[in-house]
């Protein structure tokens, strides 16, 4: 199959270039480059004419379980009286929702336990459409700790590693752990750490003895602090919060391991909603594009210390709807001030570098699978773009066209098919 377009953006940061063709082959993109006259004999020519083509999309937080209701009390209600069943049939939907919009790979930070491996291998069976699941099962949180009704509570150093051991056992991808308490908890202490030090220590070296990255629920100044010298592999959220407002530490930062660690930034309602109403950047009134680049000032401190920071958008939580991930990426270009291929590259190679699947997605580059969006216009000009989906490929096969989710044939059904 050959794809062209009026712009290719590779995800990689570099810029974007025009009359672009890319040549994919079973499933992995063999070539990339500026269209020839004539494609190659035996090749399908797909032409998405003044389209741009870019990397699918990659969400590293979202909550698949939770359904974006409009209180927090909301949320937490229907997801602890929800039965294993009901909460299954609401992550696939919610990574539906997704994979609709462009995100073609996710990363689930938190859920009851080890149920969302299901919904993963329902999907990489191809039993169900959706896009790529990483899953860390339920967090690691402390008695009353934050998200401690996913059910995975651990307070001492033994029963934390014996928690890291319970979700890998089970077949998880990553570990999740709470550092700080959070908004989802009332009951827990935002401001304030749930592990020690040494605790989070414990856990990390447990993690890494399995194979296992860790991502750190990380709201207090104190707790960031803490996870970055425990060796955590991804901040989420990383907000510095004390009584007062922010306690940024730069010293910290200097303590980075760059090449392991990075900063997952995570742009929900309150960040990106200022968004939905506009068609280009240019609308937005400039008080309000202030306002969120001003709030955000210390990450693009980290950043320019040298530390990489990505983009998510927490879907799941309170008016964070699934399908609305380019806002979050919107959102992501103007707090951390950058270009629009440098914001798409930040939910996309950054991104998967991040979590630890670069070599296989995240860029459009040979050798890659093609997992692969293109949306109207040129998004290198209008990163708006993002919001209109043409279609979107996983492995190279169509899965959505023009908002439809098309029904992935596993190889039983076309087996039965072919009966």
């Amino acid at each position: 199959m050959i794809l062209r377009s009026a712009t290719v953006i590779d995800g990689t940061g570099s810029a974007a270039f025009g009359n672009g063709e890319i040549t994919i082959e079973d499933g992995v993109i063999r070539s990339v480059g500026k269209a020839a006259e004539k494609p190659p004999e035996g090749g399908r020519l797909v032409d998405f004419g003044d389209a741009t083509i870019l990397p699918g999309l990659i969400d590293g937080h979202v909550h698949l379980q939770f359904d974006a209701g409009a209180t927090t009390p909301e949320v937490v209600h229907r997801h602890t009286f929800a039965t294993d069943a009901e909460l299954a049939m609401r992550a696939l939907g919610n990574a539906q929702q997704a994979l609709g919009a462009g995100v073609t790979t996710v990363r689930d930070c938190g859920g009851r336990l080890d149920l969302n491996t299901q919904v993963r291998a329902a999907i990489d069976s191809g039993e169900a459409a959706g896009p790529r699941v990483l899953v860390s099962g339920a967090p690691i949180t402390t008695t009353s700790g934050h998200l401690h009704w996913c059910g995975l509570i651990a307070d001492t150093e033994d029963e934390i590693r014996f928690a890291v051991r319970r979700m890998a056992q089970a077949g998880v991808d990553f570990i999740k752990v709470m550092a700080t308490g959070g908004g989802m908890t009332p009951i827990s202490n935002a401001l304030r750490p749930q592990y020690s030090r040494e605790a989070l220590t414990a856990l990390v070296e447990d993690a890494r003895r399995l194979n296992m990255r860790v991502a750190a629920h990380t709201l207090a100044a104190d707790g960031c602090e803490y996870a970055i010298d425990a060796g955590v592999s991804t901040f989420e959220h990383f907000r510095w919060s004390v009584d007062g407002g922010i306690d940024y530490r730069p010293e910290a930062i200097d303590r980075f391991d760059f090449a392991n660690q990075s900063i997952n930034s995570t742009y929900t309602s309150f960040d990106r909603d200022r968004f939905s109403a506009y068609s280009c950047l240019d609308d937005v009134p400039k008080e309000s594009t202030d306002e969120l680049r001003d709030r955000y000032w210390f990450i693009r401190d980290a950043a320019d210390r040298g530390a990489t920071v990505t983009t998510s958008s927490d879907s799941g939580v309170p008016n964070a709807a699934f399908g609305s991930f380019a806002l979050s990426v919107i959102a992501g270009m103007v707090a951390m001030a950058v270009s629009a291929e440098l914001a798409i590259a930040q939910a996309t190679s950054l991104q998967a570098k991040a979590i630890g699947i670069s070599d296989e997605i995240g860029s459009i580059e040979p050798g890659k699978r093609a997992d692969i969006l293109v949306v109207e216009g040129d998004a290198s000009a209008n990163i708006f773009a993002l919001r209109k989906p043409v279609a979107v490929f996983r492995d190279g096969r169509e899965v959505v066209r023009d908002g439809r989710l098309e029904i992935l044939e596993s190889e039983r059904a076309l087996a039965i098919a072919a009966d």
